[in-house]
């Protein structure tokens, strides 16, 4: 897919437009109008080159105005699909969102990244049996998606399953050892399972690594304290794009 993205063209079309460049003028080195040949020819030609990009630009205004356009002009574009579900998730249009990670599923069955997001919404959205499920099932296709073992912990933590839960926190340290949102969920995890000591070390690894990171500190106080801390609340994941 990266290898049909405008962008890689930059270079190589270095070449060509010198070619033309140089042929031209070559070609029309024996005309007697050659410069008003090429006058005209770039009169009309700047011109709409300069109109075409002014549109093109329009449609990179923003995210959703982008894959809006892409899948105007392209069919079963599960990547613009996924892409268009996650500025329009990130907008709070969440309903809108799971249409189109249901279409990029549509185009692509087996597209992990598409499934992530769509278990990430259902999770937001509270539907989470159905969370858990298809966050399943993108780690079945993508073992290696480090967000979605844990958004997959925090949709069993909402559900009370909270050894599941710190299985797939545990998952993804494997995968990532010093993954913040990770660790910090596991530590929530083993806060409400009464494992407080657990917890207050698992903190300690989190401000180890990020001594700002948000509500860390005030939790690991109430936890030396022997006080359980009733603001401690999970960290999802975002949702990932291509």
């Amino acid at each position: 897919g990266q290898a049909m993205a405008d962008r890689f063209t930059y270079i190589p079309l270095i070449g060509v437009f010198m070619a033309v460049a140089w042929l031209v003028p070559e070609l029309l080195a024996s005309r007697p109008l050659r410069k008003t040949v090429l006058i005209a020819v770039n009169a009309v030609l700047v011109p709409v080159l300069m109109l075409a990009t002014w549109f093109q630009v329009l449609y990179w205004r923003d995210s959703e105005a982008l894959f809006r356009r892409a899948l105007d002009v392209t069919s079963n574009n599960a990547v613009a699909h996924t892409n268009l579900g996650l500025a329009l998730a990130d907008r709070g249009r969440l309903d809108e969102a799971e249409e189109h990670f249901e279409a990029a599923l549509e185009a692509r069955p087996r597209h992990a990244l598409a499934l992530f997001n769509l278990g990430t919404v259902y999770m937001r959205q509270g539907r989470l049996d159905e969370a858990v499920a298809t966050l399943s099932k993108s780690i079945e296709l993508a073992p290696y998606l480090v967000r979605a073992h844990t958004n997959l912990g925090m949709a069993l933590t909402e559900q009370g399953e909270y050894e599941r839960a710190a299985e797939s926190f545990l998952k993804a340290l494997e995968i990532r050892p010093q993954h913040l949102t990770a660790l910090y969920n596991l530590a929530v995890v083993r806060m409400r399972q009464g494992r407080l000591d657990e917890a207050a070390e698992g903190l300690e690894q989190v401000l180890a690594i990020n001594p700002n990171w948000p509500d860390a500190r005030a939790v690991l106080d109430e936890l030396r304290a022997g006080r359980y801390a009733p603001q401690a609340v999970m960290k999802s994941e975002d949702e990932d794009g291509e």
